[in-house]
């Protein structure tokens, strides 16, 4: 049964879902601007957004010094950038010159060493160029003056959190009142309990993973424009795992209770169907979103004027667009994990409701194509992660 004292907060008093919801806004901050999220000082602001402005010493009309050649991480997964430097060569050459031998001038010729101006590759660090080509701004809003797609990608980061938030609770409500119709007066807790383990158990492997093979290195480095942001990602990845576990636990529960419907109930079959569609709408909205905010991200870094500089140097961009599809591709993938289980139970105790129905002229069963063209369907419907990033990469490539 469900917990009567959480309906009751839940559908009797706002309070808990709008301190949910300013929780939400306040991490968010936390997040993106650190410690600074507690600066109120008005008169002494400090800005936690910086760029790097790469400059190196160079002749006069040299186009080929400090020319970007390469754009990797060492390593350390720190940033490494090679480029053609300034240099000075020892060169020898035969010059005239005059002795006087005897009372007599003579000329003859000498060899003079001297240094030459060249460029030859080079290599800087990603503490060097901390330390010599940082450019910090006073405040925030500096930094956002000059890079201006960066203020929509902190308003998406901070209106993520606050959607992540203010919905865990009502997720949780939800699961409980399909418990609560299905369920009977059976005591699903020991259940929930281990789903919610499972689930997230399941969500840390997922993520483990991809950092362990397809995203052994961050494809873009947060020092190009926050510094000390890495630790605040990570938990930002753990609080939209939490996030996302009640969804997971509830396709979890709609599967189990599709094998204790029986296939004469018409009724409870659709409820079922439409329980797992609102799950599904919610985490396809909720991954989507991350997906928004990453292209947003993408387009934002290829703005800066460092990444600008190299990609007209290297010819391409060093952090393109691809990534974002790429993480709406694994994004679908982990939806269809937990959806498809369930969405092909349910719809084959649909099929057995309207078997007769759909029985053809010389008296077979279901096809076989229509049961692909349902399993296709059903995969399709898990991957608006995929979709939107696609769709915003799209348009970051637009706009850029």
């Amino acid at each position: 049964m469900e917990d009567t004292t959480s309906k009751n907060v839940l559908s009797k008093n706002p309070y808990l879902l709008i301190v949910m919801g300013v929780l939400g806004f306040l991490v968010g901050h936390i997040i993106i601007f650190g410690t600074d999220t507690f600066n109120i000082s008005i008169n002494s602001p400090n800005a936690v957004f910086s760029e790097i402005h790469f400059n190196p010493k160079c002749p006069p009309k040299d186009s080929l010094c400090g020319k970007i050649t390469s754009f990797e991480s060492d390593e350390n997964n720190r940033l490494l950038i090679g480029y053609l430097a300034h240099d000075s060569i020892l060169k020898t050459r035969r010059v005239k010159d005059t002795l006087r031998t005897k009372g007599k001038l003579d000329t003859v010729w000498v060899l003079q060493n001297y240094y030459a101006d060249t460029i030859a590759q080079a290599s800087i660090t990603q503490d060097i160029l901390d330390k010599e080509y940082r450019k910090s701004y006073h405040s925030d809003i500096d930094f956002f003056r000059r890079n201006s797609t960066f203020t929509l990608w902190v308003v998406f980061i901070i209106a993520m959190f606050v959607i992540w938030f203010i919905s865990f609770f009502p997720l949780i409500h939800f699961n409980g009142s399909i418990l609560e119709e299905f369920g009977g007066d059976e005591n699903y807790k020991t259940q929930k309990i281990g789903y919610s383990i499972f689930a997230f158990l399941i969500l840390v492997l997922f993520h483990f993973i991809l950092i362990f093979s397809f995203m052994d290195s961050t494809p873009f480095n947060n020092f190009l424009f926050l510094k000390s942001f890495d630790a605040r990602f990570t938990w930002m990845n753990i609080l939209g795992i939490v996030a996302s576990t009640p969804v997971f636990v509830g396709m979890m529960f709609i599967y189990r209770f599709c094998y204790e419907v029986k296939s004469g109930e018409t009724d409870k079959i659709n409820k079922l169907k439409e329980y797992l569609k609102i799950l599904l709408l919610f985490i396809s909205m909720s991954f989507s979103f991350i997906m928004i905010t990453t292209a947003l991200l993408y387009n934002s870094i290829n703005k800066l004027e460092f990444v600008v500089k190299a990609s007209a140097d290297l010819k391409f961009s060093p952090i393109h667009n691809d990534f974002v599809v790429a993480y709406g591709a694994i994004y679908s993938i982990l939806i269809a994990i937990f959806y498809i289980p369930a969405a092909i139970k349910i719809y084959s105790l649909k099929q057995s409701v309207t078997s007769v129905a759909d029985q053809d002229a010389n008296g077979k069963g279901l096809k076989f194509d229509t049961t692909i063209k349902t399993v296709l369907g059903e995969i399709l419907k898990s991957s608006a992660p995929l979709a939107t990033s696609i769709i915003a990469s799209i348009l970051a490539l637009f706009f850029h």
